[in-house]
Formats: structure tokens, C-alpha cells, sequence
């Protein structure tokens, strides 16, 4: 996470001023902490039985996390100011968007990127590497090369080709920024359409790094660049602010990727008409699927009179596949029926049942001893969070305020 405009001002910080130096000690502790913690998440990792197909993409993070912050924790004594391995060293920056961006897709599509777009993303660190030996061979030895600040220059006037290689550096976080928006995006859309426990829609983990990595690539980092001639932060402060933020964005990574281990083990059985969830049959487009109109119509029609008679969303684990399996289609078919017919994703179609339940249920005499969330449970919902989530979604009323209307007596809207 660590970007490379942070060393396009001075390569070592100075000491000489007292809050410098405390700054300093401070971002010092925070490295070391960092490389700590992302050691320790990376041996209980390593140590995982069944190691999931994300896992293995997180585990190569977490080890370019640590080289990437111990040669940061090296250059800051500014021992590597002149060195050729300090332009060597710049390179690992070319790998933190695409690492973090393989190991999102693996856990949100349980299956890695295709071979020719994985090779694609680490194109521009190989270029570097093979740049930097190249220039290593034939050109570093030449006297009128130098190296400052981890640029090369001519003379007084900077490479053509290292210009070049900072344009890398410049947009490469920004455009994986963006391709993790969309990841994320497509994800929440997929599981709607394939869960309808909102227990496993929490991955507001993910969106936590999302905004990490935006605060540190897009606050940051100009940050760093507007301050050049005109210190309105110092040096020190924003490395500090920047090693605080991957210090965060690290923690966050590993302490909810393993506490939240339905994400990283059942991911694969939530993704509609993969084989996981509905035997072989692979992924079909709805265009492709062979549904006439009428045989559409036919499903919803069954989809409904299942619904009203067996009730199979009072099983607060039911699943697009499940739902699927009882009609005797396939999952791409049921989500066909639901957005075409029903104009409903998954998730919301199978709540509103357990939230028409649940008004039922709190109309019926008989049920007066049950407490709001005892109702919930027995109406399908899996938690409490996870019942006034969706009551307050599909009302616009918490279930609260809808039960204290209907002791009132008073009209409770649709």
C-alpha cells in the first residue's frame, strides 16, 4: 500500500527538528508493528488445513506487505539514497494494486484471474525488473548518470524512460482503485441473487479496505505532491499518516478475512449456476437460457404457490440453489423467473415473505408471548441484525415502530 510519490520528496527525513524526530520514532513503531502482525497472520495462514483458493492469493500479499515495508523501514535511514537497489526497490510498488486485486477476485469469484489478464497485471512490475537490469548492465556505470531520490537522471535532466515508469506509478493504484469498486459492485449483485440470509451479504470489511486504499491513493498521496516547495505537513507526517493507513489496511485484511470465515469458505456455493451449487450444470446467460415466455410464466406461477404452501423461506438458510432444487430448475432459471417476472432480486423476494410473516405473526393473538425477535426467528430470519436490516428496508419502518402501530390500532402503510 505504500505508494512511490511519497519518495518523489526527500528520500531520508530530517532529524534536526524535535517533532521530526518524535514523528519519526512513531512511524518507525508503526513499520515494525505492521511487519509484526502481517508476520503473524501470515503463519496462522500458512498453518490453515484447507486452504481456499483466495488464501493463497492472500498469503502472497501479506509477503509482499513485509518486503515491501522492510525496505521502506531500510530506505528511511536513507542508506539507499544513491543506490542503484533503491530504484530496484521502487519496483515493489508496482505490485501492491494488482496482488490486492488478485486476491479480491479470488474470493469474490472462488476462481483466479484467467492466465493471459494474471500475467497482463504483473506486466508492468516485469517491465520494470527487466528495465532496471538493463540499465544495471549498461548504463548505471556511466558517469554522467545519477541517482537521487530513487530517479535517474542524465546530467540534470530526468530519464525519458524513468518518466515513463513514474506514469506507472502514477495511475497504477487509481486504475485498480477502479476495478475494485466494480469487483465489489458486481459481488453484492451476485449474492443477492443468491442468498437471502443477510448475515452473508456482511462483507462491509471489504469496503472498509476499498476506503483505506482510496484515503491513502487519493488524500495521501496528493497530498504529498502539493506539499513539494510548500510544506503545509511535513515529510515526516505524511509518512507517518501513509504507514498508519497500511498499518490499518493490514490489520483489517487479516483480522476480518479470518473472522469472518464464511466470506473466505462459502463464497463459492453463493455464485448462482456455479457447479458447487447446482451440481455440473455450469453458468448459463439468461439469453442463452431456452426459457420461452410462457414456460417463464409457468415457473413464477410454481414459484408462488411453493412460496404460500411450503413456506421454504421460513428456513433461514435457504439459498437460490435450495429454492431451485424444490421447483426443479436450475438456479439460473429461478433468477431468470425473479428478474424478468417477479422484478425482484433473490434476497428481497424471499424477505418479503419472512417479512409478510412476521406482520402475520404479530397480528395473531396467539403469538402474543413471543418477544419481536422470537417472532423474527420463527419467521425466518437468522439474527436480530439481520431482521431489522430488512424490516427496515422493505417498510421503511423499524420493527419497533411497526409493532407499536399496530397496538395503537393505528393504519400501518403496506
Amino acid at each position: 500500500m505504500t505508494p512511490y510519490l511519497e519518495d518523489l520528496q526527500n528520500a531520508t527525513i530530517r532529524r534536526n527538528n524535535n517533532a521530526d524526530i518524535i514523528t519519526f520514532a512513531a512511524m518507525e513503531a508503526v513499520i515494525i508493528a505492521g511487519i509484526a502482525i502481517c508476520s503473524l497472520l501470515l503463519l496462522l495462514l500458512i498453518s490453515k488445513s484447507q486452504k481456499l483458493i483466495a488464501d493463497r492469493f492472500l498469503i502472497i500479499y501479506f509477503v509482499y506487505f513485509i518486503l515491501a515495508e522492510t525496505y521502506f523501514y531500510i530506505e528511511s535511514f536513507g542508506v539507499l539514497e544513491y543506490s542503484t537497489w533503491m530504484i530496484l526497490g521502487k519496483g515493489l510498488y508496482l505490485l501492491a494494486g494488482p496482488l490486492l486485486f488478485h486476491y479480491v477476485y479470488a474470493l469474490t469469484n472462488a476462481k483466479p484471474l484467467s492466465r493471459p489478464l494474471y500475467i497482463a497485471t504483473l506486466a508492468p512490475f516485469l517491465l520494470y525488473v527487466i528495465i532496471f537490469f538493463y540499465y544495471d548492465l549498461r548504463v548505471f556505470d556511466n558517469s554522467n548518470v545519477q541517482i537521487r531520490n530513487g530517479l535517474l537522471y542524465f546530467g540534470n535532466d530526468l530519464s525519458i524512460m524513468w518518466a515513463f515508469l513514474i506514469l506507472l506509478f502514477i495511475i497504477s493504484e487509481p486504475f485498480y482503485l477502479v476495478l475494485f469498486y466494480f469487483q465489489l459492485k458486481r459481488y453484492r449483485n451476485r449474492l443477492l441473487d443468491a442468498t437471502s440470509n443477510a448475515e452473508r451479504l456482511n462483507f462491509a470489511w471489504l469496503r472498509v479496505l476499498f476506503w483505506i486504499w482510496v484515503i491513502t491513493s487519493v488524500v495521501l498521496v496528493p497530498a504529498s505532491v502539493l506539499s513539494l516547495g510548500r510544506p503545509f505537513i511535513s515529510q515526516a507526517d505524511l509518512d507517518l499518516l501513509i504507514h498508519l493507513s497500511s498499518f490499518v489496511f493490514i490489520f483489517v485484511a487479516g483480522y476480518y478475512g479470518f473472522r469472518q470465515a464464511r466470506v473466505f469458505s462459502e463464497e463459492r456455493s453463493l455464485v448462482p449456476g456455479s457447479v458447487a451449487s447446482h451440481g455440473n450444470l455450469p453458468y448459463v446467460p439468461y439469453a442463452k437460457s431456452g426459457l420461452t415466455r410462457d414456460e417463464l410464466m409457468t415457473h413464477h406461477q410454481r414459484l408462488l404457490a411453493l412460496m404460500e404452501n411450503e413456506k421454504p423461506y421460513l428456513n433461514g438458510e435457504l439459498g437460490s440453489s435450495e429454492l431451485a432444487a424444490l421447483l426443479s430448475i436450475t438456479p439460473n432459471h429461478l433468477s431468470q423467473v425473479l428478474s424478468q417476472v417477479q422484478r425482484q432480486n433473490f434476497f428481497d423476494f424471499v424477505n418479503s415473505y419472512r417479512v409478510d410473516e412476521v406482520k402475520k405473526k404479530l397480528a395473531d393473538p396467539s403469538f402474543n408471548h413471543y418477544t419481536l425477535l422470537g417472532i423474527a426467528l420463527e419467521s425466518g430470519f437468522s439474527s436480530k441484525t439481520s431482521f431489522n436490516t430488512v424490516f427496515k428496508k422493505l417498510t421503511g419502518q423499524t420493527p419497533g415502530q411497526f409493532h407499536k402501530t399496530l397496538k395503537n390500532g393505528l393504519s400501518i402503510p403496506d
